[in-house]
């Protein structure tokens, strides 16, 4: 693909085409390369995968490149357009069916192809929304095509069957259209790979080390802890409720985040009724970055007790702080802690064993954080930018 725009073949003289030569060279007649990312709803503050795009987003807006973001919103009931923070954002209405999104409106596939028409790169980042749709376009627009897999659609095992039956019949098939195929965890490339899918690496997700990063270790221990993310089930915070239930100790728990599965927390609210753990348990709700950050302060150690992560972002935010955490010994918090050597932090949530004894442990000891910077915005951007060949 010519990254840049020819000479016009119209000139009548010489002297027209030596300075239409001049002003090439002097990169004045250089297309500006357009970036365009796909997602599904795209509200950055809120957290999650939507924080790497609008991040790689920023990084190419920063190199000079175009960068447009088509976002499938439940939300709205007409396409609509916007630029926020440089970045050209066009959403269009979509429905949500058994995790998967699809169209409203066919008519509203000539507004994306609008969109990517022009395109040097396409950056499919939710592979549940049009991922053969892009792969058919590719072929007549010859843009480069790269997906990432923000583990996949595998968070729960609700609706396996149509999961596993979608990855065989669309992402398998339609793959080999794409340039590359990102995964955010070795635990991603598997699944990828099992099912047969060859033209994958993997590119660990970006993470705001700064988010919560220079907080003290604090000099007395008074049995405080401290979860926040989503309140889902794949989140485990059922089996670590019942892991409490069994410490002896006066403690607190703060739990910081929203449920919108009203049968799940209705479910929480019964075992800690069952369990007589009123007194310990708060439930916080969704707070600032900045009121986050004061519970981690006034915690003790953090609780990580995820049944599934794509990857860990939250994970990888909490050791930055410097708080001691007991993450759930699965894939991708087992890849993330063995590679900064803190594999002391994994604990099995489901197991027999009390939490109280990897309690005891941690908050008498210091374990030093190491290679942190690999996760880092800048190391995902730099990375991706060479899966796009720029």
């Amino acid at each position: 693909m010519a990254w840049y725009l020819p000479v016009d073949s119209r000139q009548t003289s010489k002297q027209e085409y030596l300075a239409n030569q001049v002003e090439t060279e002097r990169g004045r007649r250089f297309k500006i390369m357009k970036i365009v990312f796909t997602t599904t709803v795209y509200l950055p503050h809120i957290g999650g995968i939507e924080i790497c795009i609008h991040e790689l987003a920023q990084y190419m807006l920063k190199k000079g490149f175009e960068v447009s973001v088509i976002a499938a919103d439940t939300n709205v009931k007409r396409c609509t357009q916007e630029i926020i923070d440089g970045e050209k954002i066009i959403r269009i209405p979509a429905y949500e069916i058994c995790n998967f999104f699809v169209l409203k409106n066919s008519k509203y596939k000539s507004t994306i192809i609008d969109e990517v028409k022009d395109a040097d790169v396409v950056h499919v980042n939710m592979s549940k929304f049009l991922f053969s749709f892009f792969a058919k376009l590719k072929r007549k627009y010859g843009y480069r095509l790269i997906a990432t897999s923000h583990g996949w659609f595998y968070h729960t095992n609700r609706h396996k069957f149509v999961k596993d039956l979608y990855f065989k019949q669309i992402i398998a098939k339609y793959a080999p259209y794409y340039d590359g195929i990102i995964n955010v965890s070795p635990q991603d490339q598997e699944i990828a790979e099992s099912f047969g899918v060859k033209n994958t690496c993997v590119i660990l997700n970006g993470v705001d080390l700064k988010k919560f990063s220079g907080i003290e270790k604090k000099k007395s221990f008074n049995n405080t802890f401290v979860y926040f993310g989503r309140i889902s089930e794949n989140k485990g915070i059922y089996q670590c409720l019942e892991k409490l239930s069994d410490y002896k100790s006066d403690y607190r728990f703060y739990i910081i985040g929203k449920c919108e599965d009203k049968e799940y927390l209705n479910k929480l609210k019964a075992l800690i009724k069952e369990k007589k753990m009123s007194g310990n348990i708060i439930f916080c709700g969704q707070l600032s970055n900045n009121e986050i950050r004061e519970k981690i302060i006034e915690s003790d150690i953090i609780l990580m007790p995820s049944l599934h992560e794509g990857f860990g972002m939250t994970l990888v935010e909490c050791l930055a702080s410097n708080k001691p955490i007991i993450a759930n010994d699965i894939d991708s918090y087992r890849y993330i802690l063995t590679s900064v050597n803190a594999k002391e932090y994994l604990f099995n949530y489901s197991s027999s064993n009390p939490i109280s004894e990897k309690i005891t442990v941690l908050c008498n000891k210091k374990i030093k954080i190491e290679n942190l910077d690999q996760f880092s915005n800048e190391e995902m951007a730099r990375k991706t930018l060479k899966i796009y060949g720029i």
